[in-house]
């Protein structure tokens, strides 16, 4: 299983490389570096076997499914499929909470830079509706999508998503431009009501437990010192701030060229290209965080 998964990890990493950098050489470039890198070896070599080995294909397929998605016309036929892969990575691995915050992150920056249209609005609102509402039925899950802290940001970026398409449906109807005061004015008042209500909403359900506290690996990532209390879980290194030499190790010469091949993606103006300098923020966060 890890050889197989490995090598469609690998394809769907070529695919994800050609979709948010527009070349296709570029996939088959990352598709060559994906298949040698120890990095991946790890978790792809015939006879071993971690949750990872599984996961890490269903991380690559739900990344790359979301970055199609992006694309235009055919959104909401991508979005539901990325919502099906998402699904996929909530049941192989509790990894899934990093891959919706990631695309929750993502689509949320879009919208800083001024990418949000009805193409993106359908992209995101079918991803999450129908990858939530999958992820609930796996058992271990649950209803902690709507409940975990580590998990309300993707949420809320959700209600942002829906009172954004509202006001611009009410823009349109009142032929308002789209930078004028008065276009303003609408969004604002939207966003204020959604505000007080989710003030409202918070305040009556907190009291009574509705909201699950941060878990001890999460605290861990911003506090000092916390650990998860369990010692073998502690113990191992892949538990531990990542250095220089373990990149240079499992990394190799990718360590020292990545960053001129993520430079160059960067400049093209393509909303999937935003995803890897995101991507490149949040894993190095993580990985030299304990």
């Amino acid at each position: 299983m890890p050889a197989w998964f490995g090598a469609l990890a690998t394809f769907f990493l070529m695919m994800l490389t050609w979709e948010c950098s527009g070349s296709p050489n570029a996939g088959v470039a990352a598709g060559a570096v994906m298949a040698i890198i120890p990095a991946h070896i790890m978790r792809s070599v015939g006879g071993g076997y971690d949750n990872e080995s599984v996961a890490m294909t269903a991380m690559l397929l739900t990344f790359y499914l979301w970055n199609r998605s992006l694309r235009g016309p055919a959104s909401k036929f991508w979005a539901f499929l990325a919502a099906m892969a998402y699904i996929f990575m909530v049941a192989a691995w509790g990894g899934y909470i990093f891959v919706i915050n990631m695309v929750g992150v993502h689509a949320a920056v879009l919208v800083a830079m001024g990418y949000f249209n009805d193409d993106l609005y359908w992209s995101y609102t079918i991803f999450y509706t129908f990858g939530t509402l999958g992820a609930t039925f796996v058992p271990v899950v649950g209803w902690a999508p709507l409940r975990s802290l580590e998990q309300l940001a993707p949420f809320a970026v959700f209600i942002v998503y829906q009172t954004l398409q509202v006001s611009e449906v009410q823009r349109r109807q009142l032929s308002v431009p789209f930078h004028s005061s008065k276009a303003w004015q609408i969004r604002v008042r939207n966003f204020g009501v959604v505000a007080t209500a989710s003030a409202v909403l918070i305040a009556a359900l907190f009291p009574m437990g509705h909201f699950g506290p941060l878990s001890s690996r999460v605290r861990g990532l911003f506090v000092k010192h916390t650990r998860t209390g369990n010692p073998l879980v502690d113990s191992v290194a892949e538990h531990q701030p990542a250095n220089e030499q373990a990149y240079k190790t499992y990394l190799h010469h990718t360590y020292s060229i990545a960053p001129y091949g993520l430079a160059l993606a960067m400049l093209r103006n393509r909303p999937s290209a935003r995803f890897l300098g995101l991507w490149t923020v949040v894993v190095s966060f993580f990985a030299n965080k304990v």
